[in-house]
């Protein structure tokens, strides 16, 4: 497993930062359809087999935390979404704690995103409003010890208000969800299934062919707004779009 990105000394107040998205719908789980800017953050050390922003694997030049905290005021978005990429491989960086009680001094609303595979800081799980995780399941084509870190999951559950998002493409998918819930003790009621896909059609027929276990599991349901409201092939720069 990859070890945490790490600046030098002449970065300190920087993060490695792929895009500053928004105001955009935040696409999932419990804030489904709110209003949040996006700080997408560079590197990560899974490879999934249906990744949306590979582009954000590689790290990204160095960016000011000031310059990131001035594009989120310039949006005016209440909740901000810190993803990646894996963002908790730059929770060490003296900019990551700049960024979170920026945000927060800013009256917003803060979810972090991870893949559970890194552990968080004390700073972390104290700054973030909501820790939103999305283990990786046998589908994304990655060996098991990879993608799935059983103490870490455990732990990140026991957080209040963490919920857990899992992407799903067939039913046997869900099963596997309700598996790792029952072994990890996560209630039902912290699980999100939100269908694979990046076309509006295939997603009305990937959620079709879900909904059955989802409601057989008492799961909720989470569509992917961001590729309704803006695909990458309607609207191309999307997913690239960054710091001016």
């Amino acid at each position: 497993m990859s070890q945490a990105m790490s600046l030098d000394a002449e970065h300190v107040g920087e993060l490695a930062v792929s895009a500053v998205h928004g105001p955009a719908w935040y696409g999932q789980a419990p804030a489904f359809g709110q209003m949040a800017t996006s700080i997408v953050l560079s590197g990560c050390n899974l490879r999934c087999r249906f990744c949306d922003v590979p582009w954000t694997w590689d790290p990204a030049e160095p960016t000011s935390v000031d310059a990131v905290l001035a594009e989120v005021d310039a949006q005016g978005a209440p909740l901000a979404v810190v993803t990646g990429g894996e963002p908790l491989l730059q929770q060490h960086e003296p900019g990551w704690g700049q960024l979170l009680a920026g945000l927060r001094a800013r009256g917003k609303t803060v979810f972090v995103e991870t893949n559970g595979t890194v552990w968080p800081t004390r700073e972390t799980v104290l700054q973030a409003s909501r820790l939103v995780v999305s283990p990786k399941l046998a589908n994304a084509s990655l060996p098991a010890e990879e993608r799935i870190v059983p103490d870490i999951l455990r732990a990140l559950a026991a957080v209040e208000g963490t919920v857990f998002t899992f992407i799903c493409r067939r039913p046997h998918d869900v099963d596997e969800v309700a598996a790792l819930a029952a072994d990890l003790a996560i209630p039902a009621a912290q699980v999100w299934i939100v269908p694979e896909g990046q076309h509006p059609r295939v997603l009305t027929e990937v959620t079709a062919r879900l909904l059955g276990r989802v409601d057989q599991y008492r799961f909720n349901l989470s569509p992917r707004l961001i590729m309704i409201t803006a695909r990458p092939h309607v609207l191309p720069g999307y997913f690239r779009s960054s710091i001016s």
